[in-house]
């Protein structure tokens, strides 16, 4: 009996399609939510309202250029990320945005490393790059502090950003 498969493991341009689809979903949600035409879409990108919808109807072809540009024109943004899931042979398809989004809103929604530090439940250090400060990663540095809950004033800085 053969293993079924997820559609997208047949070829590249289906797995495309597949996130690019994924993709134009929540360009879709956006536009509703907002109460956004696609009239108004094409004026903000200054496209015709025939490439809006050919983009929204079949968005298989779609550029990293413009997946950013239909983003800014309805003021979200785009992460594109590559990602492990022991599903090499694809057997499965890929991770929906969806799981990415709730994922990122339920810790907080962190604007960096740092800030995914102090949210509740994340481990401390996470990736492989080398650590910023000194050699020392985040839990060597709050153990030498004693503590993890303290505000480290010198993380915030290192992060460039303006935790409260």
């Amino acid at each position: 009996m053969e293993k079924l498969k997820h559609w997208t493991s047949n070829s590249t341009t289906e797995f495309v399609y597949r996130i690019s689809s994924d993709f134009v979903a929540q360009l879709e949600m956006k536009l509703e939510k907002d109460g956004t035409s696609q009239k108004e879409l094409a004026d903000r990108l200054k496209v015709t309202v025939g490439r809006v919808s050919q983009v929204l109807n079949d968005p298989g072809n779609l550029t990293l250029k413009n997946t950013v540009r239909y983003a800014k024109a309805l003021g979200m943004k785009v992460a594109l990320i590559a990602y492990e899931d022991d599903d090499p042979g694809n057997a499965y398809g890929p991770v929906s945005s969806g799981v990415f989004h709730a994922c990122w809103k339920n810790s907080g929604s962190p604007r960096d490393l740092f800030q995914l530090a102090y949210s509740p439940g994340i481990v401390h250090w996470v990736g492989g790059a080398a650590p910023p400060h000194g050699g020392l990663t985040w839990t060597d540095q709050t153990s030498q502090n004693g503590t993890d809950s303290i505000p480290r004033p010198e993380i915030y800085r290192l992060a460039g950003s303006q935790i409260q």
